[in-house]
């Protein structure tokens, strides 16, 4: 495996992501990619996140895909271009390009996640799913098998989804119901 480079739009406030420093800001990324390989945004917010892929996409710079070595993928899935999948996912569907699957979360037979979502850890979509682009799954949420939950919509931590969820909504509880935010 090749050296990483991080890159963080709050540099030089940001110095360090962890144990690996942080070496410029998103225009620094663009104006060096061509030494790179590739590049993979890591960004937990939705939007922010697909309009740096997109970003990258227009300025010609390969985007790598990232699958841990103990998640679980089927042969029948789809990962999409710049999607993470973490330690423990069990992975059995679509999911878009710029998505993340994080550690534990489950994405049944069937199920559809468009462009850049964001399944949070220990997440559970049954199966037939389909979650718009740019959605948010938070920590613990479970979704029933067949529901549709719209674009740029959030399913709050631990919510129990039993109904559609509609385009730029939140909802939150057990059963899940819309919030004002």
């Amino acid at each position: 495996m090749g050296k990483r480079h991080f890159f963080d739009d709050a540099w030089p406030n940001i110095n360090m992501n962890g144990r690996w420093q942080v070496v410029g800001d998103f225009s620094a990324l663009l104006a060096y990619a061509q030494v790179f390989d590739a590049a993979f945004v890591s960004i937990g917010n939705c939007r922010v996140r697909w309009a740096k892929h997109q970003a990258l996409l227009a300025a010609g710079i390969p985007i790598a895909t990232v699958i841990h070595p103990r998640a679980y993928i089927s042969q029948f899935a789809r990962l999409g271009i710049g999607s993470i999948a973490m330690a423990g996912v069990v992975i059995n569907a679509d999911v878009g390009d710029g998505g993340i699957v994080n550690t534990d979360a489950t994405i049944d037979h069937d199920c559809i996640l468009d462009n850049g979502v964001h399944v949070s850890p220990g997440a559970h979509l049954s199966g037939s799913v389909s979650v718009g682009k740019c959605s948010w799954i938070a920590v613990g949420a479970s979704i029933k098998q067949g529901i549709t939950v719209g674009s740029d919509a959030i399913v709050g931590a631990g919510a129990v989804v039993v109904r559609p969820v509609r385009d730029g909504v939140t909802v939150m509880g057990c059963p899940a119901r819309e919030q004002r935010v």
